[in-house]
């Protein structure tokens, strides 16, 4: 009899060391369960930040950059009445060169584009020919005085990345007479001109960077 109490304590003992051991595997598991899900809400409030930090510092950049343009277009437009202040800013801000550019990137960027205008526009006259609506005694007179404006436009472009922008000015200011020179043209035989917007952005364009190059220079 005392052998079979002792066999049952003896298989008791081991069911109660069994369940406390499942007890101690299921809490031990559990405990695993709450740090991972802690870690992975730790890693998202990280993940989070570090996107919110990304996206500031994007916007700041972004905002300094605008920031930057706006206020060089001003200070232009402040200096000379016939400059665009809007076509400044939205041409420059529209070309990813601007980006963390100074004032002479800014001016470098704007003699560029006057310079491919120039060519466009030459290109343009030469279709325009075919074009029997087109005054043609008008869009000849363009045509000459367009002639030398590439070479101008060259000319300025390499004086001012030798950073002589007073030899720079002279070929920008010659090359400027073409698109003033042309629409008034049209104006007198009373046509319209094919070449208006060109001209209108040359003009822009060249009275941009002539302004730029001023403050550069230091004469403005």
């Amino acid at each position: 009899m005392a052998c079979s109490w002792s066999s049952r304590s003896q298989a008791g003992e081991s069911s109660s060391y069994a369940e406390l051991k499942n007890l101690k595997t299921k809490l031990v598991g559990l405990w695993l369960v709450i740090q991972l899900k802690r870690m992975k809400a730790v890693a998202q409030i990280h993940e989070s930040c570090f996107f919110l930090i990304v996206i500031f510092l994007v916007l700041f950049h972004t905002t300094f950059v605008d920031d930057f343009i706006q206020q060089s277009c001003k200070k232009a437009a402040d200096r000379e009445r016939s400059l665009n202040y809007t076509f400044c800013v939205s041409t420059l801000e529209a070309d990813p060169k601007s980006h963390g550019a100074d004032l002479y990137g800014l001016a470098n960027i704007t003699l560029y584009l006057a310079g491919t205008k120039v060519i466009n526009i030459t290109a343009q006259t030469q279709e325009l020919k075919k074009d029997p609506k087109v005054d043609q005694p008008a869009l000849q007179d363009c045509e000459e005085l367009y002639e030398d404006a590439p070479d101008s436009m060259q000319e300025a472009i390499d004086s001012f990345k030798e950073k002589d922008y007073e030899a720079a000015l002279n070929p920008l200011s010659a090359a400027l007479n073409a698109p003033d020179t042309c629409e008034t043209g049209f104006q007198e035989r009373k046509a319209v001109s094919p070449l208006k917007k060109e001209d209108d952005d040359f003009t822009q364009l060249g009275v941009i960077s002539l302004t730029f190059i001023g403050l550069l220079s230091g004469k403005q």
